[in-house]
């Protein structure tokens, strides 16, 4: 949306899935040390030049679904930052472990 807005307590259902590959824009010819990841920690360099793959980040989407609030479509959840051959999109227990308290799972 083109406004910030609050999603209200709810109970949604997940009523589709896919994977996407988001392309992070590089920097030419800098290297820049990185800690990303909160969940799964990884340091090491971010070097970029013309020539080599742009960074990337694995996503799952979910399509969701509420009675209440049916203008909310999707949530996202990004893998950590990372070369096209080593970028993993993030498991299920790391989406839990970073949505915390906010959100829960019930699988039916």
């Amino acid at each position: 949306m083109a406004v910030e807005r609050t999603i209200q307590p709810d109970t949604f259902t997940i009523t589709g899935s896919g994977q996407q590959t988001e392309l992070i824009a590089g920097l030419s010819g800098v290297a820049i040390p990185l800690n990303v990841g909160s969940i799964r920690p990884r340091f090491g360099f971010l070097v970029s030049s013309s020539d080599a793959p742009s960074d990337i980040t694995e996503t799952i989407v979910m399509s969701l679904s509420s009675a209440k609030q049916p203008d909310v479509l999707n949530l996202v959840c990004g893998g950590v930052e990372d070369h096209p051959a080593n970028a993993e999109p993030p498991t299920f227990m790391e989406m839990k472990e970073a949505l915390g308290a906010i959100m829960s799972f019930n699988i039916l």
